[in-house]
């Protein structure tokens, strides 16, 4: 009930016109998209009367996509689906990184958004401190926003059972062993899922440890450094040349004792 409450009160919280949501195509944001789906059924349901511009509903509500051209095809196949099968449109936003992608969403919209749906866990990355509502940290350069996260306290087995209960639909990297989502670059089948009898990934909702829901994951590998060339030693003068002690000409033999195999054990006894 958490989840829906949360966003029930951000619908009281803020005009609709306000409030973006953020959508990845990852597990998470998919979660999000179909609770946010039924809540604005279920609410206007109860406000008949709103006018057709003014209905709160997916197809009102801005979309946006963060794009990363390291981005996995089956995702950007994913967001095409969703945004058939809900009619609402998703805006494509080119940007490094979130904080500037959300700076420049406050920047450009009109009217201004003041909060976001956010798909995010606790357990997830610098999530330490965040609640249902939580706003942005201005003075370390984010733009004022209010992050909306219905699925904050739910766990990874939440997630899936909420998906299977209900049978909706997802990326279908899941079901290829993956469990956490990013760059292609960075992303690869969780380690845990491996089925050695099969050779191959079980699906994501197999994973029964929650702790390696990002064993999948690794940072990008660093580029290789350039190592400078040598320099050339310069050949010293005949004047400060030192002469390097002679060496034998011959190695002195050894004898046949020594260089007979070491036993590892003792011979057995006749």
């Amino acid at each position: 009930l958490g989840a829906l409450n949360c966003i029930l009160e951000s619908i009281e919280r803020f005009r609709f016109d306000e409030i973006a949501f953020f959508f990845n195509g990852g597990k998470d944001c998919t979660a999000v998209l179909y609770l946010l789906h039924a809540v604005f059924e279920w609410y206007q349901s109860k406000h008949p009367e709103t006018n057709e511009s003014d209905r709160i509903c997916l197809q009102n509500m801005p979309v946006f996509f963060l794009e990363d051209t390291n981005s996995f095809s089956e995702i950007d196949r994913f967001i095409g689906e969703v945004q058939d099968h809900f009619n609402f449109h998703v805006t494509v936003i080119r940007s490094p990184s979130m904080k500037l992608a959300l700076k420049n969403l406050v920047e450009t919209s009109t009217p201004c958004i003041k909060a976001v749906y956010m798909g995010v866990r606790k357990g997830d990355p610098k999530s330490e401190t965040l609640d249902f509502f939580t706003r942005t940290d201005v003075s370390r350069g984010w733009a004022d926003l209010i992050r909306v996260n219905p699925v904050l306290y739910w766990d990874y087995a939440d997630l899936w059972y909420f998906l299977r209960e209900f049978d909706l639909p997802y990326c279908v990297l899941y079901d290829q062993g993956f469990t956490s989502l990013g760059g292609r670059t960075d992303t690869q089948p969780n380690p845990a899922l491996y089925d050695p009898e099969t050779q191959s990934y079980k699906p994501a909702y197999r994973l029964t440890d929650a702790s390696q829901e990002r064993c999948g994951r690794a940072p990008p590998l660093p580029p290789t450094p350039i190592r400078p060339p040598r320099p050339r030693r310069l050949p010293l003068s005949p004047s400060t040349h030192r002469q390097r002690p002679s060496r034998p000409r011959s190695l002195p033999l050894l004898s046949s004792a020594t260089t007979a195999p070491f036993p590892c054990s003792p011979a057995p006894s006749c």
